[in-house]
């Protein structure tokens, strides 16, 4: 009988873990169906009311997160995803208006609205950032050394699942970190879940030690497992 893979709140996850680390692509809700900054300008006229839902979706996230740093004192941000939050941007909609009306295309006060929430998810977004700023992760020189060490020993993970340096920094980090503390990873990046589970079979490590979750909407996060059958074949990629 298979085990119910009970999702978990971010609460519950902070309770969890000692440390919570967000890859770039959850914080942006750039995943599927929970996606805002990847909204364009068709999705608009389409489907302005789900837009509508999803911008509401991820608001919420943002500020459940936010009182999360400031209550919970677990959240932890690197600065390669800090890097990649300050240089997303989403596209001005006030040129699109102007674009549509010169052309006598009458928006509907559905897509005027859907505009207006995103501007202003837009502008919170980026104030949101300046919250994250504050919990970026900083490593003592003991840790910094245990990262040269582990970034050389694991570098082939990156080339196997083809990591940016931010993933990859991502995931050293959570291995250091995992040295004295629980920790968890929220990613919604194939490459890091494989690396994730290579790296835990490597070091014969237990996931209730180094987890990696998914987020999926406002206040969900669901426990990642090892791929049995994937680790069952891992000595291939050892070659």
């Amino acid at each position: 009988m298979t085990r119910k893979n009970r999702s978990l709140t971010l609460e519950e996850l902070t309770n969890k873990y000692e440390n919570v680390l967000f890859d770039t692509s959850t914080i942006l809700g750039t995943s599927g169906s929970i996606g805002c900054d990847t909204i364009d300008m068709r999705a608009i006229n389409k489907e302005p009311t789900k837009v509508i839902d999803r911008i509401k979706s991820q608001t919420g996230f943002y500020l459940n997160l936010l009182n999360s740093i400031d209550s919970r004192g677990k959240i932890i941000f690197t600065s390669g995803v800090l890097g990649e939050l300050s240089q997303h941007k989403i596209l001005p909609y006030k040129k699109f208006i102007k674009l549509l009306s010169s052309r006598g295309i009458t928006i509907s006060p559905q897509q005027l609205l859907a505009m207006r929430l995103l501007k202003q998810y837009d502008n919170f977004r980026l104030r949101s950032l300046m919250g994250f700023s504050k919990v970026k992760l900083s490593l003592n020189p003991e840790q910094k050394d245990i990262y040269d060490c582990e970034y050389e020993s694991h570098l082939d993970l990156r080339t196997k699942f083809d990591l940016s340096e931010v993933d990859f920094d991502l995931l050293i980090s959570g291995c250091v970190l995992s040295r004295s503390k629980s920790v968890a990873v929220v990613s919604t990046d194939r490459g890091i879940r494989k690396a994730w589970n290579f790296y835990l079979d490597r070091v014969k490590m237990s996931h209730k030690k180094y987890g990696l979750y998914s987020r999926n909407g406002q206040d969900e996060y669901r426990s990642l497992r090892l791929f049995d059958n994937y680790l069952s074949n891992s000595h291939l990629l050892r070659s």
